[in-house]
């Protein structure tokens, strides 16, 4: 990995509207009264790697959506990662936490709930509550964050299971219900199905199997196996928003929106701020992912009865945060806003 100089790679003040990279200017008089604009530029393509300068990347883009309102041209989708000199700065998700309302736990009713408790007495070696995390460090690490309740709210997620503001206990939702899928599934869907059951299994996400039919207080949602964007590999999807009675629509959603992860805005003000103090320091820079990041966050077993999966006629018990859930970004957000 090349070292990265600020005076020479990443002075962003002297380029604060990336002019040079994608000049607009010239199209703008051919399409000036469109209210969408989309400008396309195609251009021999390249592959980036670490060693190519920005200026450098250009040549990867082949079109660049634009829209048009009233600040004038904008990028379609820069996702935050465009701006001036002159904009103000937004908080981290480190920043967030330290006044975030601490994450619920299940109301009163739902821990009283006759249906589901019995399953749960009747059935424990269906639910478990585990994370790759080591919950024992981390607390000690968080001992001096000035949000305790949040802080404290989290760890007891990451012991007892997240609860994902949900009400299951709305007079109109069934108290078991398997959804069917809305299609056919091919050869190539079972195959994946299959290879990503043994995947999950060993990695004690799913429960053993339990049989081919509900147990009281459970609720089964459709998979579904689609392309990755780009490749023709296949990932899974839980659709938890689908049939009358989904699982998303038992959810507050009202409290589980508006949330993002820090991004190169937050990147570029900090790097800034960092060369205002130390002008000459040199960097190395990397980039690091959290595999199975949803899924290092356990959900709470009243929940987890409601994420049965069926492969081949044969039932599961989905035991950790998964994608699907409308609230699955949410916690998330809430674990990773600790570790940053």
């Amino acid at each position: 990995m090349p070292q990265l100089s600020y005076q020479k790679e990443l002075n962003l003040r002297q380029h604060p509207q990336t002019s040079e990279e994608l000049p607009l200017s010239k199209h703008q008089n051919l399409q000036r009264s469109a209210t969408n604009l989309i400008l396309t530029q195609v251009v021999p393509t390249t592959l980036a790697d670490t060693d190519m300068h920005a200026r450098n990347v250009e040549g990867t883009i082949h079109r660049v959506s634009v829209t048009k309102n009233k600040e004038g041209l904008q990028l379609k989708y820069r996702q935050y990662n465009l701006w001036g000199a002159d904009h103000q700065k937004t908080i981290t998700m480190a920043e967030w936490s330290e006044s975030a309302v601490p994450l619920p736990r299940p109301p009163k009713a739902e821990l009283e709930n006759p249906i589901s408790n019995s399953t749960l007495n009747s059935h424990p070696h269906l639910f478990d509550v585990k994370t790759p995390i080591n919950i024992p460090l981390f607390q000690t690490l968080l001992s001096n964050h000035p949000n305790c309740p949040f802080v404290n709210s989290v760890l007891s997620g990451l012991c007892e299971g997240f609860w994902p503001w949900a009400n299951t206990l709305s007079p109109d939702l069934l108290h078991t219900h398997a959804q069917e899928p809305n299609s056919q599934y091919e050869e190539v869907h079972h195959s994946f199905f299959h290879a990503q059951l043994q995947c999950e299994l060993e990695c004690s996400h799913y429960s053993p199997s339990f049989g081919d039919q509900l147990l009281p207080g459970m609720y089964s949602m459709p998979i579904y196996a689609v392309p990755k964007p780009g490749s023709t590999d296949l990932q899974l999807v839980n659709n938890h928003s689908a049939g009358s009675h989904s699982l998303n629509s038992m959810i507050n959603h009202n409290l589980v929106t508006g949330h993002s992860l820090d991004n190169l805005h937050q990147l570029g003000h900090m790097l800034l701020d960092l060369h205002e103090l130390m002008p000459s320091l040199d960097l190395v820079m990397w980039k690091s992912n959290i595999a199975e990041a949803y899924r290092m966050c356990p959900l709470h077993p009243l929940w987890q009865i409601k994420q049965a999966v069926c492969v081949d006629r044969e039932y599961y018990i989905d035991c950790a945060n998964c994608f699907g859930s409308s609230t699955s970004f949410t916690i998330f957000v809430a674990v990773n806003s600790l570790i940053a």
